[in-house]
């Protein structure tokens, strides 16, 4: 007469938490606490709820930084770009082309990083000319990377 195996598994488990329990080794299990939000964060999501728009640019930017990595970071930024903020359009649209934050949409960061370098983001025309190097959704053009790359540049952005 066999255990199966779902009982002979939760009959190791349970005994092995009785041994520890005895010897004195047991850990009690409790809820995961919510991640602290630092004074930055806290800064700039109060100025974005009050509707400032560099503070909902910033405050997407880091929730999607590699600090926090929090989704909710897009739909700031994408609140920022609906306003037309044209570097807050730039992030949305490498959050499409890279699924950050929402889910890959190579048509519509196609299109939100042609409208930030078009309305003058450096860092859109720095993603344009990025994505016309790697012919990537677009014609391969080295020599219309180079003109996008060298707006970017004017600006400061290298």
């Amino acid at each position: 007469m066999g255990l199966s195996i779902h009982r002979a598994v939760f009959m190791g488990v349970f005994a092995a938490a009785i041994a520890c329990f005895c010897h004195g080794c047991y850990v009690k299990f409790e809820e995961p606490k919510e991640p602290e939000i630092s004074k930055e964060e806290k800064r700039y999501k109060d100025a974005a709820v009050a509707g400032d728009l560099k503070a909902q640019v910033n405050l997407g930017k880091l929730l999607l930084s590699s600090k926090y990595r929090k989704p909710e970071g897009f739909s700031w930024l994408k609140r920022a770009a609906d306003r037309g903020n044209p570097d807050a359009q730039a992030g949305v649209g490498m959050c499409y082309l890279e699924g950050a934050g929402t889910e890959v949409d190579n048509s519509a960061g196609l299109e939100w990083v042609r409208k930030s370098a078009l309305a003058g983001s450096a860092a859109g025309q720095g993603a344009y000319g990025l994505l016309l190097q790697e012919g990537r959704l677009l014609p391969r053009s080295y020599s219309e990377a180079r003109m996008w790359y060298e707006k970017a540049a004017a600006q400061g952005d290298s």
